[in-house]
């Protein structure tokens, strides 16, 4: 069965929050990434940013396709 535009807009959508919610706890030093004993918060926190972009050019590019 096909995914419509309103379903990948939706998954999009809630994807979106969840990575602007981790970018906030990073950015605000709640939480801090390490591996192998070295901070990569920042790395990790613009992968989540580069993410997020991707995530939008979706919604953004699927919004007019939607009921």
């Amino acid at each position: 069965m096909p995914m419509g535009a309103n379903l990948v807009v939706a998954l999009c959508e809630q994807n979106a929050h969840s990575i602007r919610e981790e970018l906030h706890l990073i950015e605000a030093g709640d939480v801090k990434i390490m591996l192998r004993g070295d901070d990569v918060s920042d790395t990790e926190a613009l992968r989540l940013r580069t993410n997020l972009g991707r995530l939008l050019e979706i919604i953004e590019g699927l919004r007019g396709q939607c009921d």
